[in-house]
């Protein structure tokens, strides 16, 4: 089974606490590294909305020639738009 970046990104976060638990990193160094985390999570859910939209507008008739929406993410289109019903939900 393919590891996905979201996958490795959350093992980065859990690594990154535990390096701040044990006194292997500061709080400054550690509140960067969450920073970063952050961007990639909004680049990420913008990359996905962005596809749901482009989705949701084939669907209504609108045609996207020339139109690409680039993504590493490699899920199937129902599976986007029930995640981004789960974020808008939850005010992610």
């Amino acid at each position: 089974m393919k590891i996905t970046n979201m996958e490795i990104l959350r093992n980065s976060l859990f690594d990154e606490l535990s390096r701040l638990k044990s006194g292997d990193t500061t709080p400054d160094d550690s509140n960067a590294v969450v920073k970063v985390a952050n961007s990639i999570i909004n680049t990420y859910n913008t990359e996905l909305k962005a596809i749901s939209c482009l989705m949701e507008a084939e669907e209504r008739g609108f045609k996207s020639k020339g139109l690409e929406i680039f993504s590493d993410t490699e899920l199937e289109p129902s599976k986007i738009k029930s995640i981004i019903k789960r974020s808008d939900d939850d005010n992610i």
